[in-house]
């Protein structure tokens, strides 16, 4: 394929120019391919001509001014629409497998791998749509990431737990998982004996059982699992209960500040406040999608991706790394909270951005997600205080991520959110963030957070647009844009959704909506 600039074709010397073709074929499930020019523009599955094509780039820059030539039999054609797709009751049409041709045969995805160098391809049948290979699109990265959770016993140190859940005593662990303890400890002692010296047979032991059936919490036992709760929710709700309480530990160390030591204008909306002097994050990359930044398919259809041919159960294992870090959590008060999320405008105002997300859900492939007035809330106010922390702990703004924790389980709701930084460096970071959190810094934050959010600069605008059509990614932001409460997507964990200042402290004709409006009316920009 030879690739023409109209212009530069006027300005560069005779001789050839190579340029490489920017644009590939791709499909929902993780396929890619080469676009199938010789197919695209004789219009035919299996063209007969063989002639060589030109790649012909006009002066504007749609797709519609690029033109594909034939050389042998003159025939051309736009790429105009490859992009495209129609939505049908059996799902999206594409342009390019759809109108490929000029009869009703489909012009479907092989299933090629090529970063796993597979030129002839697994089968998949689904339609193609085109992209350019710089296109956002392309590929979406899924990560997974977890808060460090210690797991040790008060005969067993965190320290000794740890090692034991590396990969060589896992592996030792896992090769002996029927012999007696006394083998695997003998066993374990010969192939690290200056790891273990420092500790106990008792104390290994203990460590050995704790890594080879971890136990659930009595709460976990006691509690019926609801079914109608996100994978996710289940998954978070052990963090949930480890970063309420102070911990001791040589990889997550959280001590409490007790609500009563701040000013009371702002501990009476929260129930709980925790430093997190440090903490390890675990990031791990489980798949990829293209196409969409979600899909339909199951995890363990992304993370065969990741692989040309499928290891062992044994033996899968995913890219991933650590990073240490601290962090400041939030909890907000229950009662206040649960009085708050009852109000028939509350109610209302989120219904609407509820129902914007469902429409765009069927439209764009993304997961199902109840959006209530309590998940709006703690989402806003994360993004508030990342932005205002950002003035005032040393760290940028994009440095700061956020971690929310949102359950409306009258048994055991969840109410939480942990705003933390973190790097690769195994020491951590410099404190500034967790100094913040500490009494007489934490009010001036919190306030001007909640006393900025009264005012965008962008309104009336702001407020007004999202009363009445939404603004944002897929219109499901309601008064928020990038002039008060949006932030960097990396430290977002819902693309920049879900966000809402009057829910804070409310609209202009109803400042009652707020959570925190009481506040917010005796607070000057």
């Amino acid at each position: 394929m030879e690739f023409l600039d109209a212009h530069a074709v006027r300005r560069r010397k005779p001789g050839p120019a190579l340029a490489q073709v920017p644009f590939v074929a791709m499909c929902e499930y993780g396929h890619v391919q080469e676009f199938p020019w010789s197919e695209w523009v004789h219009r035919s599955l299996e063209p007969t001509c063989r002639g060589v094509l030109q790649l012909r780039a006009a002066g504007s820059a749609s797709l519609g001014a690029i033109q594909v030539k034939c050389l042998s039999c003159n025939k051309s054609r736009s790429l105009s629409g490859i992009t495209f797709a129609t939505p049908t009751e059996e799902g999206d049409k594409t342009l390019l497998s759809g109108s490929l041709t000029q009869d009703d045969e489909m012009y479907t995805c092989a299933g090629l791998r090529p970063w796993h160098d597979d030129a002839i391809g697994e089968g998949c049948g689904r339609q193609l749509r085109g992209a350019l290979i710089s296109a956002a699109n392309v590929y979406f990265s899924l990560v997974k990431s977890a808060i460090y959770i210690p797991k040790s016993s008060d005969g067993a140190p965190a320290k000794l737990v740890s090692f034991l859940q590396q990969p060589q005593p896992a592996n030792i662990l896992r090769i002996l998982q029927s012999a007696t303890s006394s083998v695997i400890t003998e066993t374990l002692r010969l192939q690290f004996p200056v790891d273990l010296r420092p500790y106990s047979d008792t104390q290994l032991e203990q460590a050995i059982e704790i890594v080879r059936n971890p136990q659930e919490t009595t709460n976990q036992k006691a509690k019926k699992i609801d079914k109608r709760e996100s994978t996710e929710t289940h998954f978070r709700r052990e963090e949930f209960r480890v970063i309420r309480k102070p911990h001791h530990d040589d990889q997550l160390l959280i001590r409490e500040s007790p609500t009563s030591s701040y000013d009371h204008d702002i501990a009476q909306f929260f129930s709980r406040i925790m430093l997190l002097d440090k903490l390890r994050e675990t990031r791990a990359q489980y798949g990829f999608n293209r196409v969409f930044a979600e899909s339909e398919f199951e995890a363990t259809d992304r993370q065969a991706l990741l692989w040309k041919q499928q290891p062992d159960r044994h033996e899968i294992w995913l890219p991933a790394y650590t990073v240490f870090g601290e962090g400041l959590y939030f909890e907000l008060d229950e009662q206040r909270l649960r009085t708050w999320e009852r109000q028939e405008a509350v109610i209302d105002r989120i219904g609407r951005l509820a129902d914007r997300y469902q429409h765009v859900q069927k439209e764009r492939r993304l997961e199902e997600r109840e959006i209530t007035p309590r998940l709006v809330l703690l989402h806003t106010l994360a993004h508030l205080l990342i932005n205002r922390l950002a003035f005032e702990c040393g760290y940028s703004s994009a440095s700061l991520r956020e971690r929310l924790y949102v359950s409306h389980d009258p048994d055991d709701p969840m109410a939480g959110m942990l705003i933390y930084t973190a790097a690769g460096d195994s020491e951590g970071t410099l404190g500034g963030l967790v100094r913040m959190g500490k009494p007489g810094n934490l009010e001036p934050v919190l306030e001007r957070a909640i006393g900025g959010a009264r005012w965008c600069s962008v309104d009336p605008v702001c407020m007004e647009i999202g009363e009445s059509a939404g603004q944002g990614p897929d219109s499901c932001n309601l008064a928020a844009c990038h002039s008060c409460a949006l932030i960097s997507e990396t430290s977002c964990e819902l693309f920049n959704r879900f966000l809402d200042r009057a829910v804070l402290v409310g609209s202009l004709e109803m400042p009652e909506i707020g959570y925190f409006h009481r506040l917010a009316s005796r607070l000057t920009v």
